[in-house]
């Protein structure tokens, strides 16, 4: 899912209570994913938890992507945005029901579920190497934590600006 679960109670100690944190950001569901040895991943788009509609999901993703050549942490080989209604057929596909695993997520003890569907997909991709003349700039400041919510930079790039 795209977003944090939100908890039941609003305890800060879960889930950061009902704020926003990197870890429910879908850049970081991709990233862990990747990390975990995942071949792909799919983000269930809900308009109610992340504050945007799904237009804002298909016109972000519907252009030419951008990424560095020298990035060496893990990549996906395929990644995807779902919507509510899909996502629940395809969980439905497996016997499971999208709503009550949603609840039972934000539960301590919600472990992941193996969906038993298999999923093949095709993708027609163009990829090309690029030079810019983008400039990078450092504003030394208490909190680096904002920089990276809105830029993918490279794992060299946050090392060295650390």
């Amino acid at each position: 899912m795209n977003d944090d679960p939100k908890s039941p109670t609003g305890d800060p100690k879960f889930f950061g209570g009902n704020a926003r944190t990197y870890y429910g950001r879908w850049t970081y569901k991709y990233e862990i994913a990747a990390q975990k040895g995942a071949i792909g991943a799919i983000i269930i788009h809900t308009d109610s938890s992340v504050g945007y509609g799904w237009n804002v999901v298909q016109n972000s993703w519907s252009t030419e992507q951008f990424g560095f050549i020298d990035d060496p942490s893990p990549k996906l080989k395929m990644q995807s945005w779902l919507t509510e209604t899909a996502s629940s057929k395809l969980v439905e596909l497996s016997g499971y029901n999208l709503k009550e695993l949603m609840v039972g997520a934000e539960s301590r003890k919600f472990m992941p579920v193996r969906l038993s569907i298999d999923l093949s997909v095709s993708v027609k991709n163009k990829v090309r190497e690029i030079s810019t003349q983008n400039v990078l700039g450092l504003l030394k400041g208490s909190d680096t934590v904002a920089a990276w919510w809105n830029f993918d930079v490279s794992s060299k790039l946050k090392k060295l600006l650390r």
